[in-house]
């Protein structure tokens, strides 16, 4: 078994000193419009998908403002109702905790619903406003989701085309014209 040491290899055998030397790849015209072509089909893919969610986010804030407008809204309402049901109320004698001879407080059966018909009014079009966004989210999530697979695709398409361009998609479609 040999006992030498780089050191006394390198004293035996001298080599040049190593440098860096750059190599600056150019393209050809054809190759460079090939991936002009790949890159423009990637970056307008990303972009349609960062647009699309952006959109979605400002969508999604602004129900969210509506929302608690909405709230703010009710619990005004319901403030100024109970400041009238309080001013309506006579300050002497007794007072009746039944109810049952109050009309706003009776339903259409006589019972004791303690529903007025501004709250009921405002219930429904809240289940109303309630069943709209639901379909539409889930077109936007597809949307968002088709977008997302063809920026993926396209990415794909571009690290195919680092690879060998004979693989990408692009190519095979010149090649059939």
């Amino acid at each position: 078994m040999w006992r030498n040491s780089k050191a006394v290899q390198a004293l035996d055998h001298p080599l040049p000193p190593r440098t860096l030397q750059e190599a600056h790849l150019r393209f050809s015209a054809a190759e460079e419009a090939f991936y002009d072509v790949i890159l423009g089909e990637t970056r307008r893919a990303f972009d349609e998908m960062t647009s699309h969610q952006r959109q979605q986010q400002q969508q999604q804030q602004q129900d969210q403002e509506q929302q608690q407008q909405d709230q703010q809204d009710q619990e005004q309402q319901q403030q100024q109702q109970g400041s009238q049901q309080q001013q309506q109320r006579p300050a002497d004698g007794p007072v009746d905790l039944t109810g049952d001879d109050d009309p706003v407080y009776q339903g259409r059966d006589g019972g004791h619903a303690h529903a007025t018909h501004a709250n009921g009014t405002a219930a429904a079009a809240g289940a109303e406003k309630k069943k709209h966004p639901r379909t539409t989210n889930r077109r936007r999530r597809d949307r968002g989701a088709e977008l997302v697979q063809e920026a993926h695709g396209e990415l794909h398409q571009l690290r195919l085309a680092c690879v060998h361009p004979k693989l990408t998609r692009y190519w095979r479609q010149m090649a059939s014209e």
